[in-house]
C-alpha cells in the first residue's frame, strides 16, 4: 500500500494523519486503525506520538539491514561511468532541495545575460585560487568567490554536489552562500520508546568482567569471529547483533538508523580516513572521502539518503562527538561505549 492508498484508506474511517505519521502507519495501516479507534478521546488526526504511543504496547526489537555499500571493483565505461555521476547528482540534489530554501533555483543552461541573482546546484569541477568551476546537467559556469568566503572554500572539494546562490557583477558571477546536503539544524533527535541499551566493543576485546554485571540488550563487535571463539559458552553470545560488518552497512531497529563504517572496507580499498572526518561525510550525505583512490567505479550508490542517528566505527582515533542529533562514535583504541537507545545517552565505560 502506498502512500496515497494509505491517507485515503485512513479518511474513510474519520482519520486525518500528519506528516510526520505518515512512514510509520504504511506497514500496518489496519493495525493503526484499530488502536485508533480504542483511545479515548478518539484522535481526528494522528499524530507521530499517538503511533508511538499504541505501537510501545506490542512492538517487539526488530533488527534489519537497510543498505550494505559495495563497490563493484569492475572499469566503468565510459556512459556508465557518466550515468553512475547523474544518479549521484540527482540524489544529493534532491537532499539539497528538501533540506534548503534555494531563491531563484535555476539550471546553468537558463542563465542568460538578464539574470542578476539566482541559485544552482552543480558538481564542483576545479577549484581554483579565488573562482569554482562548476557543472551541472545543462552546462558549466565560473563562480568567483571574495576572500570573505575564502574559510568555507577550504572545505569544498571537486566532484562535491553542492547549492551555490550566486550574483551578477559586471560579466562575472560571484559566490554569495553555499548549501550543503547537511543535516537539517531543525532535525529532531530520533529515540526508541524503549530502554534498551546496545553496547559498542573495540577489536580484540575479551575482558568479559567490566560488563558482566551492566544491563545490556545488544552487543556489537565489528570483527564478530575473534569474540564468538572467546565467549561461545558464554551467555553473552545470545545477546550478539547477529551480522558480520565488513562493508559500511546501515541498520534499522525500530526505525533509529545505526550506520556501522567499519575500517577493514577502508583499509581494503586503499581510502584514507579518519574518524575526525565522519562529519564531513554526513555534511556532504557521501560515505566516501574525496581522497579514494577507485576513481574509476560507480560511486552513485555511496549517496547516504537515509541519515543514521547513530555512526559507529573502529577508524581511528578514539572519538565521541554529537553532529546536529546524529552521535558519532569510534571504539578504537580499546574504548567501550554503552549508548541507551531511549535517552539517546552515550557512555564512555572505562
Amino acid at each position: 500500500m502506498d502512500d496515497k492508498e494509505t491517507i485515503k484508506l485512513f479518511l474513510e474511517k474519520g482519520f486525518q494523519i500528519s506528516k510526520d505519521a505518515l512512514p510509520l502507519v504504511v506497514s500496518e495501516p489496519h493495525f493503526i486503525i484499530e488502536e485508533m479507534n480504542r483511545l479515548n478521546p478518539r484522535p481526528f488526526i494522528i499524530t507521530q506520538d499517538h503511533i508511538n504511543k499504541i505501537k510501545i504496547k506490542s512492538e517487539k526489537l526488530t533488527i534489519s539491514i537497510l543498505k550494505t555499500y559495495f563497490f563493484d571493483k569492475k572499469q566503468l565505461k565510459i556512459d556508465e561511468f557518466a550515468k553512475s555521476y547523474v544518479i549521484k547528482y540527482e540524489k544529493i540534489s534532491k537532499i539539497i532541495q528538501e533540506n534548503n530554501n534555494l531563491e531563484r533555483l535555476i539550471s546553468i543552461n537558463k542563465i542568460n545575460p538578464k539574470t542578476t541573482e539566482f541559485s544552482i546546484i552543480g558538481i564542483i569541477r576545479d577549484k581554483l585560487q579565488n573562482q569554482l568551476l562548476v557543472e551541472d546537467m545543462t552546462g558549466e559556469i565560473e563562480i568567483y568567490f571574495e576572500s570573505k568566503l575564502k574559510d568555507k572554500i577550504i572545505d569544498i572539494d571537486s566532484d562535491d554536489v553542492l547549492g551555490l546562490k550566486c550574483r551578477r557583477i559586471d560579466s562575472k558571477f560571484y559566490l554569495e552562500n553555499i548549501y550543503y546536503p547537511d543535516v537539517r539544524i531543525d532535525r529532531n533527535v530520533n529515540r526508541l520508546e524503549k530502554n534498551i541499551n546496545m553496547l559498542f566493543l573495540p577489536d580484540g576485546f575479551v575482558n568479559f568482567e567490566v560488563i558482566e554485571n551492566m544491563k545490556i540488550d545488544f552487543y556489537f563487535y565489528f570483527d564478530k569471529n575473534e569474540l564468538f571463539e572467546s565467549i561461545k559458552n558464554n551467555e553473552l553470545m545470545t545477546k550478539l547483533v547477529q551480522q558480520e560488518i565488513h562493508q559500511p552497512t546501515l541498520i534499522n531497529i525500530n526505525n533509529l538508523k545505526i550506520l556501522f563504517l567499519p575500517k577493514i572496507f577502508y583499509d581494503k580499498n586503499q581510502i584514507d580516513l579518519s574518524s575526525h572526518e565522519i562529519e564531513k561525510l554526513l555534511k556532504r550525505r557521501f560515505i566516501l572521502p574525496k581522497n579514494n583512490k577507485l576513481f574509476n567505479t560507480d560511486k552513485s550508490d555511496f549517496v547516504l539518503t537515509d541519515l543514521p542517528d547513530i555512526v559507529i566505527t573502529n577508524i581511528e582515533p578514539h572519538i565521541y562527538k554529537n553532529y546536529k542529533g546524529t552521535s558519532i562514535i569510534s571504539v578504537s583504541d580499546y574504548k567501550i561505549y554503552n549508548v541507551n537507545l531511549k535517552s539517546r545517552e552515550v557512555v564512555l565505560i572505562e
